[in-house]
């Protein structure tokens, strides 16, 4: 029987790490193609799997299988738990509870990202939103980063508030519905001049990310990269 390769491709963005760190929660051995988007999108190899050009890319090869190719970070993540994390808890047992991993993972990915993404870009690039080519840096407004910080505050509320009672998003165990979330929180609190305004106006969040840098797989494989 052929062995089964596991291959990430992508330097580190947030989406990437979401991935390493689910890998690492599931002790997935993979190997990573450490190159930035910007290089992936111009070879042709990599378009023939990928045709967005976009990271990540996960793909396992092997044990007389298609091959496996999977281009969205969520549902990377979610194949990961559920093939490789349930005997560490990672992949709820019940559907209702899938279903709210899912909806968490969704809401970080749909609203999160998006307000997060502007403050980020203007409080540790300097730069307007979306950059330039090649991440570029753009006009920064002050005044729009001032409402953008403050979206980016508000649209965290409805996490801080289920967390509230939670040690983690579906209680007591770490599943795949922190990861996503997990990687945005882990962006704001690593944000210049926003950590402590953020811990008061989130204390939840706060409580839950101190967890989350308590755990290897979430401090080695998403905390160095936000910068």
């Amino acid at each position: 029987m052929s062995t089964l390769r596991r291959v990430l491709y992508g330097a580190p963005t947030s989406r990437v790490t979401k991935v390493m760190w689910i890998a690492a929660e599931a002790k997935v051995e993979y190997a990573r193609v450490d190159l930035p988007v910007e290089v992936l999108k111009r070879q042709g190899w990599y378009l023939a799997m990928q045709p967005k050009g976009t990271v990540p890319t996960w793909i396992e090869n092997g044990r007389g299988r298609e091959p496996l190719i999977l281009t969205e970070s969520n549902s990377i993540v979610a194949y990961i738990a559920s093939e490789y994390g349930c005997e560490h808890g990672l992949y709820p047992a019940e559907p209702r509870d899938i279903a709210l991993a899912w909806q968490w993972q969704e809401y970080a990915e749909t609203t999160l990202q998006p307000a997060l993404s502007p403050v980020w870009w203007g409080k540790m690039k300097g730069s307007g939103y979306p950059p330039g080519p090649n991440g570029a840096p753009t006009p920064l407004n002050e005044e729009k980063l001032a409402v953008q910080i403050e979206r980016a505050l508000t649209v965290f509320e409805p996490l801080n508030e289920w967390l509230s009672c939670r040690e983690y998003v579906l209680g007591n165990t770490l599943t795949f519905g922190d990861i996503s979330c997990g990687v945005h929180a882990n962006r704001l609190f690593k944000t210049r001049d926003l950590a402590e305004v953020a811990a008061i106006k989130l204390p939840s969040i706060r409580v839950w990310y101190d967890k989350l840098l308590k755990r290897p797989a979430f401090y080695d494989n998403v905390v160095p990269f936000a910068k």
